[in-house]
């Protein structure tokens, strides 16, 4: 009897493994999958490249997931991954993948030729049935220029032919999701994140320019639109030991490293509001450690200005600002000082995500930096 019953339990777990809902980053990939008629299981689902998930007018469909099982990518089979490793920007060669195959699953009733109007790509020269050809034994080489927060220019010499394309740095149509989408994808990634240790936040910073001032060394980390918003850790230095300033009697250095690596000697409670679109706010309950965790998986550069300091809290906001994709996640916080210590109060925050950078000025990101200027302590 014993026996049966460790039976049913096994095939009961199987069951609830095949039948259990594939998770998808964005609602544009599980529309592309429906429509690929794309059959995976989830045993491959975690940190998971399929080279052959489909094929599409005779080309190959592949996909990728990442170490939540999420599907993030889906697309043509076109590139190699030795060629795509070249690139530190290699989510443009993935977006043509996708978008080629987008317009062939007919996703758009707008048609190929209106819908590139619209999302502004652009074929300089060439044609897209050349590229469409593409596989990864395709002999090619391949040029990428980037007008920063603006324009990806590409350019393909394929055998004797060419093909330029451009496209714009818009983080909706690269990232395949509308802001409506994207906050939606942020308050569901969020709650997900884990704390990153102190090792994998301090190599991000062993090739930066250090200055001293006094007993304190400064790791210059840039600047961001201003002067007074910046990516400085503030260290101490003990016979070679070098370590983050964190102390009640340094608040404003010790908050500013916090903000900028979340690290802590615990987790930091935050109550979060979230700005949505059409003037909506949601709320969620998260560790300051998450956010800093979210904004480092997306490969953004963490930026930190002080707006107000009182003997209770010090208010400021954290930037964090993905070139790449030209967006910025901006948290704007309240910070008690009563943490320093040993007190157990939530961090009061508003957060506003994806902010799309493409129509900023480039005068606003072109500022002189003074590597001696640091916040004032008592």
């Amino acid at each position: 009897m014993r026996k049966l019953s460790i039976i049913i339990a096994v095939i009961w777990s199987m069951v609830a493994q095949q039948s259990a809902a594939i998770s998808y980053r964005t609602s544009l990939l599980e529309r592309m999958a429906k429509a690929a008629n794309i059959i995976v299981t989830d045993s491959l689902f975690t940190n998971t490249e399929l080279d052959s998930v489909a094929t599409i007018r005779g080309k190959v469909v592949h996909l990728r997931t990442d170490s939540w099982g999420q599907v993030t990518h889906i697309g043509y089979n076109m590139f190699n991954r030795a060629f795509t490793a070249q690139y530190d920007n290699r989510f443009i060669l993935e977006f043509i993948e996708r978008y080629l195959l987008e317009m062939d699953l007919g996703l758009d009733e707008r048609g190929a030729e209106k819908r590139m109007d619209v999302d502004q790509v652009t074929i300089v020269s060439g044609s897209l049935d050349v590229l469409r050809k593409v596989t990864p034994q395709t002999s090619l080489s391949f040029n990428l220029e980037v007008i920063k927060r603006k324009i990806y220019r590409l350019t393909w010499d394929i055998g004797e032919k060419k093909v330029c394309i451009t496209i714009p740095a818009d983080c909706q149509l690269i990232m395949g999701a509308n802001s409506i989408e994207l906050e939606e994808v942020f308050k569901r990634d969020v709650l997900s994140m884990m704390s990153i240790t102190s090792e994998d936040i301090i190599q991000d910073w062993y090739s930066l320019p250090v200055t001293r001032a006094g007993d304190i060394l400064i790791v210059n980390g840039g600047i961001y639109m201003s002067d007074m918003i910046r990516g400085s850790l503030y260290l101490t230095d003990k016979k070679g030991h070098r370590k983050l300033i964190c102390s009640p009697e340094r608040p404003s250095r010790s908050v500013s490293n916090i903000m900028l690596t979340g690290i802590f000697d615990r987790e930091l409670p935050m109550n979060l509001a979230i700005s949505l679109y059409g003037n909506k706010t949601d709320h969620l309950p998260i560790t300051l450690q998450q956010f800093v965790s979210y904004c480092k998986q997306e490969h953004c550069k963490l930026y930190f200005g002080i707006k107000t300091k009182s003997d209770k809290s010090l208010t400021g906001t954290l930037f964090a600002y993905n070139e790449s994709l030209a967006y910025t996640h901006m948290l704007s916080v309240d910070f008690p000082l009563s943490l320093l210590k040993e007190g157990n109060e939530s961090i009061q925050a508003t957060a506003y995500v994806y902010i799309p950078l493409r129509h900023i000025a480039d005068k606003f990101f072109i500022q002189e930096f003074n590597p001696t200027l640091f916040y004032d302590e008592e």
